[in-house]
């Protein structure tokens, strides 16, 4: 079903790898084959509750756990992951092995990024009830010695040059201009001060300002949908008329987090920079720490509305007709 994050991997002559819907083949093909599936903690309530076990890690900086079901001699080829994770073995035996300075070159023509010149440096088997944790940055390959199940609980590592480039697209940035002193050498090169001067003049306008703190509100708490809602039209008084009838739901990808700054808070609902009392951060967290089944009923977020409000309009909320 496209409507899932799912994967199906099997190496022939060479790599097949579908991520549009396919048909699984049999346990007893000759080809043997990986199936993955992302998100499962948003749609299994035993997941989600999987998930708390992870609490020394800040909810933000949990990304999901995904399932993969593998037939035996079946490989995930080598590769590097921007976060860290946690291979828990269910069922079924498994053999990892690592690489801790792979030369990041990959293969060509190929839906994931496999690494082209992979040597294992070390090798670990997981059995039913093995975890093993593989940090960001490290290659990794996988063998099935016996079919079976493994759940990846995945823990971001912030990339902060993604956080640069979400400053950089902010449409609001103010420009800052750096205005050279006037000398009486005539030069082509940048001396040292005028590049302390520019480097000061960039970290005051931009990093140590607000802008970065919005940038990195919205970079945590990005979220795209992939449905377009027919109610997305709705003026607030309307869509007010119809919480105190009706229940949200919220999607399933979606994310909270916020920012404390002395007595107040904020957080990003889509690009928009919204400030929130201690009161509405605590209501948030309950809904955003609840299962994709809870009720965000009128009788008891009322006083939310507003802020719902502009959650429906970027697709974090929805009424379900269904």
């Amino acid at each position: 079903d496209d409507y899932f994050l799912t994967k199906l991997l099997q190496k022939k002559d060479s790599w097949e790898i579908n991520t549009s819907s396919f048909k699984l083949p049999d346990i007893g093909d000759k080809a043997p084959w990986t199936f993955l599936a992302h998100n499962l903690d948003k749609y299994n309530l035993h997941l989600f509750d999987l998930l708390k076990e992870f609490d020394i890690f800040p909810n933000w900086a949990l990304d999901d756990i995904m399932g993969s079901f593998s037939t035996q001699n079946s490989i995930t080829p080598a590769h590097i992951d921007s976060y860290d994770v946690f291979l828990l073995q269910i069922s079924g035996r498994r053999k990892w092995d690592m690489q801790y300075d792979a030369n990041q070159e990959y293969e060509e023509n190929q839906p994931l990024r496999i690494l082209k010149d992979f040597k294992s440096e070390q090798t670990i088997e997981l059995g039913p009830g093995d975890m093993l944790y593989v940090p960001s940055g490290v290659a990794h390959q996988a063998t099935t010695l016996e079919t079976g199940l493994s759940l990846s609980i995945g823990i971001q590592s912030l990339n902060t040059a993604d956080v640069l480039l979400q400053i950089a697209s902010m449409e609001e940035l103010t420009p800052s201009f750096y205005r050279p002193p006037m000398t009486s050498s005539s030069s082509f090169l940048i001396d040292q001060s005028s590049l302390h001067e520019i480097k000061s003049k960039i970290v005051d306008s931009y990093i140590n300002s607000e802008v970065l703190d919005n940038s990195l509100l919205v970079h945590l708490n990005r979220f795209q949908s992939d449905e377009q809602s027919d109610e997305s039209h709705l003026s607030y008084s309307a869509f007010s008329e119809k919480f105190q009838k009706s229940v949200l739901f919220r999607s399933e990808l979606s994310k909270f987090s916020a920012l404390k700054m002395g007595n107040r808070f904020k957080t990003a609902i889509g690009d928009e920079i919204v400030e929130l009392n201690e009161d509405q951060v605590k209501k948030l967290t309950d809904i955003f720490s609840q299962n994709l089944e809870y009720e965000i009923s009128y009788e008891l977020y009322s006083d939310l509305t507003k802020i719902l409000y502009k959650y429906f309009q970027v697709e974090v909320i929805f009424f379900n007709e269904d």
